[in-house]
């Protein structure tokens, strides 16, 4: 009995050298990429700078056109900490740049058209949210879930950005 129990270890060690030879061969370098997410902080690329920017609240759209109300885009909210300690309310740039990168996102899909009616409901962000959460029925997610579920909406309003920047700036233009 302990040869039987021998020979079947030998042989699925045997299995998994195999396998492993498998694996790490030139076949992994042409493997589909397993994740279709964006590459880490596409977002905050995207937000360097908003089409449209108010209090909290930041905007980037797909579409070319300013006019088009029914043109999808990203909303983002932006929650810092209201616990800032004297010394660090006077901030130097750097310390401006490190409170900004702890501050807390919150994103949603939102057309042109809500994100005009957000502006215009007034200046507090709290009626604005309940504005957007209750009589407009926006979901608001955090990094991780817009990155997977808002996937080609990220991808479109990035392309739009680089074509917008092309109209604004083209290469062969000369003083």
């Amino acid at each position: 009995m302990h040869g039987a129990l021998l020979s079947g270890l030998r042989e699925a060690s045997r299995i998994l050298r195999a396998s492993q030879s498998r694996v790490d061969s030139d076949h992994k370098k042409y493997a589909l990429q397993k994740s279709l997410r964006p590459p880490d902080g596409i977002l905050e690329d995207l937000f360097t700078e908003p089409d449209l920017e108010f209090s909290r609240f930041s905007f980037v759209f797909s579409s070319m056109t300013p006019d088009d109300p029914q043109s999808m885009g990203l909303l983002r909210i932006t929650l810092e900490n209201p616990h800032l300690e004297g010394d660090q309310k006077d901030q130097e740039p750097a310390a401006e740049k490190e409170a900004h990168q702890k501050a807390f996102h919150l994103y949603a899909a939102i057309s042109r058209e809500q994100a005009n009616q957000l502006q215009l409901a007034g200046d507090d962000d709290r009626g604005r949210l309940e504005l957007l959460c209750k009589d407009l029925s926006v979901k608001l997610m955090g990094y991780d879930s817009t990155c997977d579920t808002g996937n080609s909406l990220i991808l479109s309003i990035q392309s739009a950005q680089k074509a917008r920047k092309r109209l604004r700036c083209p290469k062969d233009f000369k003083f």
